[in-house]
């Protein structure tokens, strides 16, 4: 039963996201009691849940900004990102869980790659533009060198690839 409960907070807990109050709290608490009716009624126990709700403030997430990056594209790292800007009738998607799962999976990407010592920091700047609610994350990448001791320029590698597709 406790599984249909905690299935009925995280219910509740998503559309509170959905809907903008990307702080939202879900939780619940239970309560047990005898039943007996009179007659020839039925006795036993029921249980009570009772579903506490804080909301938060509500949020929409404006945009999301990352630099630093000179190795992987911007839109490459932004295609594997949870987290997405609001639109037309959307608050977008955010959570400080998958802002730091993202965090973490783009630096295990530059880690992958070669790039051993690769720090990305997320940061949230929350009234944003001075507008209570709105948000922007920014990623911070710092690539450091890649496995080789090199560091990555993008204009060389071009300069580079072009001479060789010339010659």
């Amino acid at each position: 039963m406790r599984t249909c409960w905690r299935k009925g907070s995280a219910t509740y807990w998503s559309g509170l996201k959905r809907d903008g109050y990307f702080d939202a709290e879900v939780d619940y608490e239970t309560d047990t009691h005898e039943v007996k009716r009179n007659g020839k009624g039925w006795q036993g126990t029921e249980e009570i849940i009772t579903y506490t709700v804080e909301r938060g403030e509500r949020h929409k997430l404006m945009g999301i900004e990352i630099s630093g990056n000179k190795y992987f594209d911007t839109e490459l790292l932004r295609s594997r990102l949870q987290i997405f800007g609001g639109a037309f009738a959307s608050r977008g998607r955010f959570s400080r869980r998958l802002v730091e799962s993202d965090r973490q999976s783009m630096q295990l990407l530059y880690q992958a790659n070669g790039f051993l010592d690769a720090q990305v920091e997320a940061e949230i700047e929350d009234n944003y533009e001075g507008k209570d609610g709105d948000l922007l994350i920014h990623f911070k990448v710092q690539e450091g060198a890649d496995a080789c001791g090199l560091t990555f320029d993008r204009r060389a590698f071009m300069l580079l690839r072009k001479r060789n597709f010339s010659a």
